[in-house]
């Protein structure tokens, strides 16, 4: 996937790279709001790096959830500390219309393969790090339908757990604070190896279970220390 994303920046010849899978739908506004957050970045980032797609989710059969939507260019800027707190980076899945400089993803040596399935978010961690001004906009762009895919295979989910464990446990060295965080993370580590001899049902459902808790715990470490 990660190869395909980046020979596609390559191949594109314009200032921005918009990303859109076969499971997005976009709004009929796409193209307005995109237009009002690009003269935003124009008026106050003097080096843009990605605007990520906000977006309402819907199952295979259900109705298309109403939007939020203002067109008034309105944008969320992130920041190293959100990073911190939330244990991801600005860009989660590159859904539904998500903006991307192609300079900056070329400069940044695009999505690396060896991280995945967390390459998405890991660029825009290092695009901040690179100093890049990263948004989210107000403003759904579209929609994103949930299903049966690559994402939720176990052991795809089992994967996106260990490169989320393996990532904050590298940003929280980094940190004055780091030796609670770093605990947390070795109790996590400890619960997945036990974790094994579950029944492959089970072992999923843990999975899920203690993505969501780690990071709980690891936003109120962070908030008791910051």
């Amino acid at each position: 996937v990660e190869g395909n994303w980046n020979r596609c920046f390559k191949l594109s010849r314009g200032k921005y790279v918009s990303m859109l899978h076969d499971d997005d739908i976009l709004s009929p506004e796409y193209m307005k709001s995109v237009k009002k957050c690009l003269e935003t970045v124009a008026k106050h980032s003097k080096k843009f790096g990605v605007i990520q797609a906000n977006f309402k989710i819907f199952r295979k059969n259900d109705d298309l959830p109403l939007l939020e939507i203002n067109n008034n260019g309105e944008l969320i800027r992130f920041c190293k500390i959100h990073c911190l707190l939330t244990g991801k980076g600005p860009v989660s899945p590159p859904s539904c219309g998500t903006i991307f400089s192609r300079l900056a993803v070329i400069e940044l040596g695009g999505f690396n393969e060896s991280y995945f399935p967390c390459a998405d978010y890991l660029l825009g961690y290092f695009m901040i790090v690179r100093g890049y001004d990263c948004y989210i906009s107000k403003d759904d762009f579209g929609w994103y339908r949930f299903g049966i895919n690559e994402s939720v295979k176990p052991s795809v989910i089992q994967d996106t757990i260990k490169c989320n464990y393996y990532f904050l446990r590298w940003l929280y060295k980094q940190s004055l604070f780091n030796l609670h965080l770093h605990n947390c993370c070795n109790l996590f580590s400890s619960q997945c190896r036990q974790s094994h001899s579950l029944p492959h049902y089970k072992y999923k459902a843990f999975l899920l279970r203690n993505l969501k808790n780690f990071q709980l715990v690891s936003m109120f470490l962070l908030q008791v220390h910051i």
